[in-house]
């Protein structure tokens, strides 16, 4: 199943089986990022980590007892992929990870998301947890603004991870290495697994020199 479409108008440019109902994993998070934003906008919520935020899969390795703010939990899902982040983020927003569920199955029906149903935060496979290219390209365009300013800032500065290495893209989009101190972590680097791969959502491909 594929979509292409225009972000500015919603135009569907292209697609394939764009609403056959599909598992959509870590896409989930999106979702996640979204609700979080919408009902929790102070990011600095401190959130403690409790034993039933340990998850399987990607993680950005909590442990129990530790404190983190809304914003490095945002960093650790969205740069990270963290499941246990995830987890986090809901119970921490709502109280009960069922109930910040149960607002992102509202989210996707007032965005129009008729063929999908969440399950959970972090979108490990259940039989009710799925949606459909055209209803994610929904989700895309009213999320990706919000999450971009998120992570780029007032500073225009988005840190990627590729490999052992860490790289910075500011205002002029070119990449440079980035030093990173043990003072000075980006909260996504506090937990980081063996290995980090890189993913890039762009909306300007030729501005950003690709």
């Amino acid at each position: 199943a594929a979509i292409l479409v225009d972000a500015d108008s919603g135009r569907v440019l292209y697609e394939k089986d764009a609403h056959s109902k599909r598992l959509i994993a870590s896409t989930t998070k999106l979702m996640t990022a979204l609700v979080a934003l919408e009902s929790t906008p102070h990011l600095d919520k401190v959130i403690t980590v409790k034993p039933e935020y340990q998850a399987e899969g990607s993680s950005m390795y909590l442990k129990v007892g530790e404190e983190l703010t809304l914003e490095e939990l945002l960093y650790g899902l969205l740069l990270s992929s963290g499941n246990d982040a995830a987890l986090a983020i809901a119970g921490g927003c709502a109280g009960e990870v069922e109930t910040f569920v149960g607002w992102m199955n509202e989210w996707a029906a007032e965005l129009g998301m008729e063929n999908s149903h969440f399950a959970n935060p972090n979108g490990l496979d259940d039989e009710e947890h799925y949606s459909t290219a055209y209803d994610m390209a929904l989700l895309a365009r009213a999320a990706l603004p919000a999450l971009f300013a998120l992570l780029v800032g007032d500073i225009g500065v988005l840190h990627l991870l590729l490999g052992q290495g860490a790289f910075q893209v500011v205002a002029d989009h070119k990449p440079r290495p980035v030093t990173v101190g043990k003072d000075d972590e980006p909260p996504f680097l506090r937990h980081p697994p063996e290995q980090f791969q890189l993913c890039l959502v762009v909306k300007n491909p030729k501005a950003a020199g690709l």
